[in-house]
């Protein structure tokens, strides 16, 4: 990872997505405390190349994997988990819509 980060690039914005490679197309997601496991490890190891402050503002670790209605809350309660790549749950529009609704923090109507 530290070799993908480093070179002669502005850091504009870097969007860092942890997705196990065994849960990509079970519909099997990791725990909440896992995802947010690996996304510290993710932090420590982005903090060998780039100042916190640059952190901070331009570089946030979202987790894929699996993600729907019924798991997203988890992933979101923890603060060290800044979003989501959904896969399959987004080709559901009420399923999407749900989700969308829970990461703005309500309930779907």
């Amino acid at each position: 990872m530290k070799a993908a980060l480093t070179g002669n690039h502005p850091v504009t914005k870097i969007i860092i997505a942890y997705e196990p490679r065994w849960v990509i197309g079970t519909g099997v997601a990791v725990s909440p405390e896992d995802a947010a496991e690996m996304h510290a490890l993710i932090r420590r190891a982005v903090t060998e190349v780039y100042a916190d402050a640059v952190i901070e503002r331009h570089i946030h670790v979202i987790y894929g994997g699996a993600v729907d209605a019924k798991n997203i809350g988890g992933f979101f309660a923890n603060p060290l988990i800044e979003g989501a790549l959904v896969g399959g749950a987004s080709l559901k529009p009420h399923e999407f819509r749900a989700m969308a609704a829970i990461a703005a923090g309500r309930d779907e109507q």
